[in-house]
């Protein structure tokens, strides 16, 4: 005979008891508000650390659970009430500097403004790449703009290029003005075109747009255009500059998104 205890007996009901056993003390919990939320969090000081939340307004203080946290870094931080707010991973990917996307296409005439030249978009189906960009709260932003423009008259004119916040609009917010001048003569001729321009997001979260770029006569009567094609596209090159904390004086004088 072997003298080893007999085997437990465990009841068939035990899974479903501490199944039931841990809902209600899910229920009890988000009932007492003592439920965890994870959430983006811009690192705003290291000493002590700080954090706000994506759409918050307010600042909070927190633990890392990762080791040291420098300012202006995007973490992932975990909400416990009552205990407080504690980073537990950080998003490195929007650390990185450098190109983000671009608007593209290389279609000929992609827009005509109307005579007298009021202003008028590229349509969102003349690209043929309208990305949906992510601009990162606290981040400087540079346009990139060229390709050819067609004043229709022949006069000494003048029309004007803007960057737009939204698809093919005229009425968005203005993230970028540049002048543009037609020499006499040069009617139905193409005219190539090169710009920069910056902006910013200060918003207190991240914002998710497109962009629109538009062209209007100011000195002048004719018609004009944009052109893009396979020896230069037509297009914006977005690209993620760097933190605004960083460049605090040149970013106070940028248009925010």
């Amino acid at each position: 005979m072997s003298d080893r205890d007999p085997p437990v007996q465990v009841s068939s009901e035990l899974p479903d008891i501490i199944a039931s056993a841990v809902k209600q003390a899910v229920d009890d919990s988000r009932g007492l508000g003592l439920t965890w939320s994870l959430r983006m969090a811009t690192a705003l000081t290291a000493v002590p650390l700080t954090i706000i939340y994506d759409g918050d307004t307010s600042t909070s203080n927190a633990i890392s659970m990762i080791g040291s946290i420098d300012p202006n870094q995007r973490v992932y931080a975990l909400l416990i009430p009552p205990s407080g707010n504690f980073i537990v991973g950080t998003n490195e990917t929007t650390l990185s500097r450098g190109l983000i996307g671009a608007n593209t296409t290389n279609n000929g005439i992609v827009v005509s403004t109307p005579v007298g030249g009021a202003e008028t978009a590229v349509p969102s189906a003349s690209w043929d790449s309208e990305p949906r960009y992510e601009f990162i709260h606290n981040r400087i932003y540079r346009v990139d703009m060229d390709g050819f423009a067609i004043e229709s008259s022949g006069a000494a004119t003048v029309s004007l290029i803007r960057v737009r916040k939204g698809a093919a609009t005229t009425t968005g917010t203005q993230l970028g003005l540049k002048e543009l001048f037609h020499p006499a003569g040069f009617g139905g001729f193409t005219q190539s075109f090169s710009y920069r321009t910056y902006f910013k997001n200060t918003t207190g979260q991240t914002v998710q747009s497109k962009l629109s770029l538009t062209i209007n006569g100011v000195v002048g009567a004719g018609i004009w255009q944009l052109y893009g094609g396979n020896e230069d596209q037509l297009k914006m090159v977005v690209n993620d500059c760097g933190w605004v904390s960083d460049n605090a004086t040149f970013a106070s004088l940028l248009a925010t998104i």
